[in-house]
């Protein structure tokens, strides 16, 4: 081959190249787009299957940013409270009674945004005609739980963690 013929090869291959990896990424843009958005977890663990579909535009609007006011103000809690167990847990001496006062202001933090929410709710509850208040009841009873479960990431190198299934003891079985 000459010069000119390699040189012009490496151009062909370069330009197929760089139109596959485009059409790619154009390709995973499109369907991320298309792609449906998983359900807000912040106001699925908050509000009462029902009650945002049943809420007015305005009045859902208002709600959400209520929820989110409500998430920020008690994150600065949270971290503050999870702060000071990470330091009792890495202390070089351990204190179990600090660890647990810890532990304690974490659960006191998350119970009061519990309460907090759970306000909120019945307030916006308050609010409507019995006929939506009703829909909403239908809904939570015809729910099995109240959000989405967490799903944890899963564990490095793409394996559970854990004994084969094999190994495990069957617990039925007494």
């Amino acid at each position: 081959m000459t010069e000119a013929n390699t040189s012009r090869l490496w151009l062909w291959l370069s330009l197929g190249l760089n139109v596959l990896l485009a059409g790619v990424i154009i390709g995973a843009v499109a369907y991320r787009a298309q792609a449906p958005r998983p359900p807000d977890t912040v106001f699925a663990r908050i509000a009462p299957p029902g009650l945002l579909p049943a809420l007015p535009p305005a009045q859902r609007e208002a709600f959400k940013r209520d929820v989110r006011r409500l998430a920020r103000d008690t994150r600065a809690e949270m971290r503050a409270a999870r702060s000071d167990l990470v330091a009792q847990v890495g202390a070089e001496t351990f204190d179990r009674d600090a660890a647990l006062a810890a532990f304690d202001r974490m659960r006191a933090a998350r119970d009061g945004l519990g309460r907090r929410a759970d306000a909120l709710v019945v307030d916006v509850l308050a609010d409507l005609p019995a006929s939506q208040r009703r829909a909403v009841a239908q809904a939570i009873a015809r729910s099995r739980e109240r959000a989405p479960p967490r799903r944890a990431p899963p564990p490095p190198g793409g394996t559970q963690a854990g004994p084969p299934e094999d190994a495990r003891p069957d617990i039925d079985q007494r």
